[in-house]
């Protein structure tokens, strides 16, 4: 709270008086026997008045947090004193409060700590963070997508093989052949590639795993 002195000094016109160190004119207020009962309240809607017991004409103002001045006229001004460290912006919310708007990478209430976009949980699964303008970027490594690298890529998702199992690699997928067939996605058999003259049966053979020879 903030304080009035309590002890009023008169003008010299004897009808008014003005809180003590007043040096405006429009600070005097006219004379009344317990001027604490005036309505509108002399100390306005930011203050209580207080009666001095030493004298029916003298009063004080005991203002709210945030207001000052002989009748809690005049709001306190929070971001006069500069509270916002670092180029941050200081922006008044009420009589009582303030917000600083920080400029990357500061954070915290008063803009005094720095902002670290690549700490140790930033990207998942070993992969790379590197701040860009306040932000952090994550490298994947292999088999590993998304923002964070928090995706496993399965490259067997849409079933590549048209027979046999599906296997992910660090960089692709194989597929993983049942006895006599062959080709990336096991679609093949020896005997497609007609390796026999025209006057020869193909057999394809039952290898595992097959090659292009397994035929008679």
């Amino acid at each position: 709270m903030y304080f009035v002195n309590s002890l009023m000094m008169s003008y010299s016109f004897a009808d008014f008086i003005s809180p003590r160190g007043s040096k405006l004119l429009s600070d005097c207020t006219q004379k009344h026997i317990d001027p604490c009962s005036l309505m509108p309240p002399i100390c306005g809607k930011n203050g209580e008045c207080a009666s001095d017991k030493r004298n029916d004409y003298y009063y004080n103002c005991i203002c709210n947090n945030g207001y000052l001045g002989g009748h809690c006229e005049i709001e306190f001004n929070l971001c006069s004193s500069s509270p916002c460290m670092n180029g941050g912006l200081c922006k008044q919310v009420n009589s009582t409060s303030y917000v600083c708007e920080c400029n990357i990478p500061f954070i915290g209430e008063n803009c005094d700590n720095v902002f670290d976009p690549c700490n140790s949980d930033t990207c998942l699964n070993n992969g790379t963070c590197i701040e860009l303008n306040g932000k952090p970027i994550c490298e994947c490594g292999q088999v590993f997508d998304g923002d964070f690298c928090e995706l496993q890529i399965n490259y067997c998702l849409d079933n590549p093989c048209e027979i046999g199992d599906c296997v992910n690699t660090p960089d692709g997928y194989y597929c993983q052949c049942p006895p006599g067939f062959i080709g990336r996605r096991c679609n093949l058999r020896p005997c497609d590639y007609q390796p026999c003259s025209d006057y020869a049966i193909c057999i394809d053979l039952p290898d595992y795993p097959a090659s292009r020879d397994s035929y008679k």
